[in-house]
């Protein structure tokens, strides 16, 4: 499923690791890339695709149930509906987890991945990297 992952959105991922927790970072990936294309793939993977609202609502119903077993938050009164998926969210949390931790991994020395040229340290004594030029 990795391979399937943008090596750019992976770096994006490891960087963010450094600063937030892994739950963090997974709220970020679900909720910014793979929610919005579970939601409305007719944007995100073809204009063909066409979905019922009875459709729409069950894949926002999946895409908050990815979000939940990615967060390991469990549904509440808020969405009381939902209160019987909680196991489901208990079981597979570490499903989650543990594609989180493979994500973040540094793709840089995993897999050969490079930085374009304009982004490589220039080592240039002079230049002061909270500088503009």
């Amino acid at each position: 499923m990795l391979l399937l992952m943008p090596k750019e959105i992976r770096l994006i991922a490891y960087h963010i690791s450094q600063i937030l927790p892994n739950k963090g970072v997974g709220n970020l990936i679900i909720s910014r890339w793979l929610s919005p294309a579970i939601v409305a793939p007719e944007i995100y993977l073809s204009p063909d695709i066409q979905m019922t609202s009875k459709s729409r609502r069950n894949m926002v119903l999946l895409a908050k149930l990815i979000q939940n077993c990615t967060t390991g938050m469990l549904f509440g009164s808020k969405e009381s509906y939902l209160i019987s998926l909680n196991d489901f969210v208990i079981e597979h949390g570490e499903i989650f987890e543990e594609y989180l931790s493979d994500l973040i991994k540094d793709p840089v020395y995993e897999s050969g991945f490079s930085f374009p040229p304009f982004l490589e340290n220039d080592n240039d004594e002079n230049s002061n990297n909270n500088e503009i030029d």
